[in-house]
């Protein structure tokens, strides 16, 4: 037998040995299978409590530059993409009108403060005057007064002083009758009588001396009432006048300090557009997007540049789908990358989450209750504070990649 013959029949497998090798071959493909399965089993447990995205860009305030007043600009002090501080002055508008009505405004206001200095020296001159005729029309009264108690104090003295004579009256003049019956009898002397008499005419003359004071005294008290009842009422009608003239240059006084205080308004206010003449930065950044120039007319209110202010306080806007969100909390560390510092890793902490996706405050959100549906996993927006910026330079809208650490 030929050599070529005999080569079949050394080469052919055992049939234990075909099964073994088919066996083999499947053994390999579930080995291979349970190493995937076991690895991507390890990856999601080691990843369970890890949230990435790369729909994410950094974010800070916006702040344009508005004028406050109305003016052609005269000076832009500032070139596009310049770094600039709070209050630092970055356009100059052509000032000469409103430093003329500041000086206006001044002016009125020295006007007004001199009526009003006038209208207070007025009333303090016034209420001298006003004091002065007060003074002396009080003191009139309360004189009148003393001398209606005085004339009182008199009559009640000549009244006692009356009763007191009518007693001793009474008696003398018993006794000048005994003494004169005796004298006719000639029971008594010449000189007896004659005493008798004479202090009896005495003691009458007294009396009637008494009773005259007491007519005059009561003449005078009626006068010195009406005095009084005069005085009183002079006092009373000129303080009733008085109050009423102080009352109107006070009046008059108020009326001039409220000028005043619109004139020194309307100054303060003229210096407020004056000052406006100089727009100033609000805060810190980056001014950037301008949009006028030297000549232009502006308007209150237009915006002629832009701030970003990411260099005080940036932060990320990571848009994280639905699904991942379940544990995240506020407080819970992050670590991001910006596209422009692709090898720095940049340390932050949860501060937010927003309370609807970002399609709900869009111009036009989803309306689902109309027309076909078809379920999208929604995207909800994280903010993420920064840490630290490790001395990067920020720019808004730049793309970061975000990973937060949920447990």
């Amino acid at each position: 037998m030929s050599e070529s013959e005999n080569t079949p029949a050394t080469t052919a497998k055992h049939p234990a040995l075909e099964r073994f090798s088919q066996w083999d071959y499947r053994y390999k493909v579930g080995l291979v299978i349970a190493l995937v399965v076991c690895g991507m089993g390890a990856r999601s447990f080691a990843t369970r409590d890890v949230q990435t995205t790369d729909n994410a860009t950094v974010q800070c305030d916006i702040i344009d530059v508005v004028s406050e007043v109305r003016g052609v600009i005269e000076t832009v002090k500032f070139k596009d993409d310049q770094p600039v501080g709070a209050d630092d002055v970055v356009i100059k508008l052509e000032s000469s009108q409103y430093a003329a009505e500041a000086n206006k405004a001044k002016a009125a206001l020295e006007l007004e403060t001199s009526n009003y200095t006038q209208a207070s020296n007025q009333v303090s001159l016034t209420q001298i005057d006003i004091d002065k005729q007060l003074l002396s029309a009080k003191t009139e009264h309360d004189s009148a007064g003393a001398i209606l108690t005085s004339t009182e104090a008199s009559i009640e003295q000549a009244i006692q002083e009356l009763e007191s004579t009518k007693a001793d009256l009474n008696y003398l003049k018993d006794n000048y009758e005994n003494v004169s019956k005796l004298f006719k009898q000639q029971m008594t002397s010449r000189n007896e009588y004659t005493n008798a008499k004479r202090l009896y005419e005495s003691k009458e003359a007294m009396r009637a001396s008494l009773v005259s004071k007491i007519e005059q005294q009561r003449s005078l008290r009626k006068s010195q009432e009406s005095k009084v009842e005069d005085a009183g009422k002079t006092l009373s009608a000129l303080q009733e006048s008085q109050q009423k003239l102080l009352e109107n240059i006070q009046a008059k006084a108020n009326a001039a300090k409220a000028a005043m205080s619109v004139a020194q308004a309307e100054y303060d206010l003229a210096k407020i557009n004056l000052e406006r003449t100089e727009i100033k930065a609000k805060r810190a950044g980056y001014i950037s997007n301008r949009r006028t120039s030297s000549g232009d007319y502006v308007e209150i209110g237009q915006p002629i540049a832009s701030i970003v202010s990411c260099q005080q306080e940036p932060w990320i806007q990571a848009n994280f789908k639905e699904t991942q969100i379940t544990r995240m909390k506020e407080g819970q560390k992050v670590e991001f990358t910006i596209d422009t510092y692709p090898d720095v890793t940049f340390e932050g902490v949860v501060e937010s989450i927003s309370s609807g996706s970002g399609a709900i405050f869009s111009v036009l959100p989803p309306e689902n209750a109309s027309g076909n549906f078809t379920k999208v996993v929604k995207r909800m927006p994280v903010k993420i504070q920064v840490a630290n910026t490790h001395d990067a330079i920020f720019r808004i809208g730049a793309s970061a990649n975000v990973t937060v650490y949920t447990n």
